[in-house]
């Protein structure tokens, strides 16, 4: 829609309010994923899972996503402030929860180089994985690269989220535009069913010229008939079909302007055209 105001962008290319209903949609779809890692109590359907104590902590909060998302698309879909403030929240929430999970797992990879030395077989099963394959070093790094990008993705989506919930709070009315928009004017015409203007502008300013030539020729006459001059508007030449000007010589020629459809116009009229 031509109309639709601009309120920035969302990873340069996509406008911020369509990329914000998209991160909505997002979190809905999340929150399913939340849910069935709930359910199946898998650590492969969820970042995280290093830290038994938290092991659930962001699954539990993303599972509310199913209903915040809904909300969020609504309220960017029907431009309303107090419903984009809870999906901020909730982003909030989700951004918090994330991040005490990867510190808890992290810390808890910390001690994966010793930790049969120091934990009884079974306590943790992912960890006795990484001990015994050797690979606690690099998985420290793959798990502190990917969870810094897993966070700063969403960190982003909320920054994004909290913008526009900013412009809607504080600017929630539609300026009148006057053709600056970046939208095609004709398209714009053929939207409200009008025309160009442009050959009326054109029109109206000729009329106004010829107004302004008329004035200047009636008083340039008065003043020749007040010295007995004759008038700038007179002429003894013959009509073009070989007769002569029927009110006389001096008499001052018909400046009377006349409109498309040939009715005399007024100079009230041709102001109110301007």
């Amino acid at each position: 829609m031509a109309y639709v105001k601009d309120y920035g962008q969302c990873c340069l290319i996509i406008p911020l309010k369509l990329g914000v209903g998209l991160i909505a949609m997002l979190v809905f779809a999340n929150a399913c994923l939340c849910i069935l890692a709930l359910f199946v109590q898998d650590i492969r359907f969820q970042p995280n899972g290093y830290n038994e104590n938290f092991m659930y902590l962001p699954s539990a909060v993303g599972a509310f996503g199913i209903v915040i998302g809904f909300i969020g698309l609504l309220g960017v879909y029907d431009d309303k402030p107090a419903w984009v403030r809870v999906f901020f929240i909730f982003m909030l929430v989700k951004l918090a929860a994330m991040a005490i999970a990867m510190i808890a797992d992290y810390i808890k990879l910390m001690q994966c180089d010793t930790w049969l030395q120091t934990h009884k077989l079974g306590d943790n099963v992912a960890m006795e994985v990484l001990y015994e394959a050797g690979v606690c070093f690099y998985s420290r790094w793959a798990y502190a690269i990917g969870s810094a990008l897993d966070l700063s993705c969403w960190a982003y989506f909320a920054v994004k989220v909290w913008t526009l919930k900013s412009q809607l709070d504080y600017d929630s009315s539609y300026p009148i535009d006057f053709g600056r928009e970046p939208y095609d004017l004709e398209a714009r015409w053929k939207l409200f069913q009008v025309k160009n203007p442009t050959a009326d502008m054109e029109y109206a300013k000729q009329l106004k010229q010829k107004l302004m030539q008329r004035k200047k020729l009636e008083a340039e006459n008065a003043e020749a008939l007040a010295v007995g001059l004759p008038t700038y508007g007179s002429t003894n030449a013959a009509e073009p079909n070989g007769t002569t000007n029927a009110a006389g010589p001096n008499a001052t020629p018909d400046t009377t302007l006349y409109g498309p459809d040939g009715m005399p116009v007024h100079e009230q009229m041709i102001h109110e055209k301007i």
